[in-house]
């Protein structure tokens, strides 16, 4: 799929304080379904004439035209019951079809890069490996509306005891943490329940970084050997810092290990292409 051109148009959901909705109806979508933003349709379609459109591709779960101080802004959200179908709309409406009396093609994307939506995003630990994503729907129901929930399970199917569950608004989000977190022991659980917002892509990657250099400082202090270590000790008097309190990088600490003759280890991929 080719990207815009210069003279087409990508936009942005705008700041929206309310809108027309059609209710969803009958079961919950599946948890990959896809809430999607679509921008660049006509401010004289409703929802009832856009719904066909949609519908071409799947069963339509939720659409709601959105609205700025009551007029109709020119653009919509729409919920499949399916991800694939979510993506097959995208495929085929996103910069490929132009609505009558629009000056630019449809733009569709993912509504989750709507500002905040980190923010709105929990991570839900110590949870009752028999509930279902319809059970943590009702357990988190009360404190707003959810907008995705997703229990994590394991090749068999079965569940981790944790889930990710997504609101609308960070408010709601904030309330299910307050009366939630450390409120209970769940069935099977030996802690308390966990509630918190969600590690995004870039703090998971800080967190496996951390990780990856605390196990290379430490291989690379047992490589040193104790001889070295006293000796280490008593510079440290003198310098004032040992070994183990000096900042290195891990691309610095893998030179020294190779240079002090030590086992430098596989890094996290290469260790999963030796277990295959």
């Amino acid at each position: 799929m080719n990207g815009p051109s210069m003279n087409q148009q990508t936009i942005s959901p705008p700041n929206l304080n309310s809108s027309m909705e059609m209710k969803p109806h009958g079961p919950l979508p599946d948890p990959d379904s896809v809430k999607m933003f679509v921008g660049q349709i006509p401010k004289t379609m409703t929802e009832e004439q856009l719904r066909p459109m949609f519908e071409e591709f799947g069963p339509v779960y939720h659409l709601n035209v959105l609205r700025k101080n009551n007029e109709h802004a020119g653009c919509c959200f729409v919920t499949y019951y399916q991800g694939k179908d979510a993506e097959s709309a995208k495929d085929k409406l996103h910069n490929n079809k132009q609505l009558p009396g629009m000056k630019h093609k449809i733009q569709m994307k993912p509504a989750d890069h709507e500002k905040n939506a980190e923010e709105r995003k929990l991570f839900v630990g110590m949870l009752n490996k028999k509930f279902s994503e319809d059970d943590v729907r009702v357990m988190f129901a009360a404190y707003g509306t959810i907008e995705s929930c997703t229990v994590l399970r394991d090749s068999d199917n079965n569940s981790k005891g944790c889930a990710f569950v997504q609101f609308t608004h960070k408010f709601m989000a904030q309330n299910a943490i307050k009366e939630l977190h450390q409120s209970t022991i769940m069935e099977g659980c030996s802690s308390k329940l966990v509630v918190k917002i969600a590690d995004t892509i870039r703090e998971k990657e800080q967190k496996r970084q951390t990780q990856i250099h605390q196990q290379l400082f430490q291989q690379f202090v047992n490589t040193l050997g104790p001889q070295y270590m006293a000796h280490d000790q008593q510079q440290g008097a003198y310098w004032g810092h040992t070994v183990e309190q000096r900042p290195f990088d891990s691309q610095t600490l893998l030179q020294m290990m190779q240079q002090v003759g030590g086992p430098v280890p596989r890094r996290p991929e290469e260790e999963a292409e030796q277990e295959e």
